[in-house]
């Protein structure tokens, strides 16, 4: 994976929303929230704005269950450099603590279905 020069508040609203949605769905497959994954999510807030993150967290509520969901917040990412961004902080997300076999599934579908080019998960 190349490195990006796009940064979290350069996502657009859609794909702010698939990253947050994922994320969530990572950490409810983990089973709980590390406090190395609340940390990450708090620099999230940090960096697009608090009230941007809680709104977004709110409206990805509606995502959470099923795979049908999954595809339509993998298609809300359509530039190269939001799904290499989103990717690599939803992998940092999971990688907190011990990834378990399905979030590498999850992250392993997106990977393929972004089409990245990535070494190992």
């Amino acid at each position: 994976m190349s490195a990006t020069s796009l940064a979290l508040k350069d996502l657009s609203n859609n794909e702010l929303l698939a990253l947050v949605a994922i994320a969530r769905r990572l950490i409810e497959l983990d089973g709980s929230i590390s406090p190395g994954e609340a940390k990450t999510i708090a620099a999230w807030g940090e960096k697009v704005g608090i009230e941007t993150l809680r709104r977004t967290l709110d409206r990805a509520s509606a995502y959470l269950d099923g795979s049908e969901k999954m595809e339509q917040l993998s298609e809300m990412v359509t530039r190269p450099s939001a799904r290499e961004l989103v990717f690599t902080e939803l992998f940092a997300l999971a990688t907190e603590n011990a990834m378990v076999a399905a979030e590498s599934e999850l992250l392993n579908w997106l990977k393929s279905k972004w089409r990245l080019e990535i070494d190992s998960i």
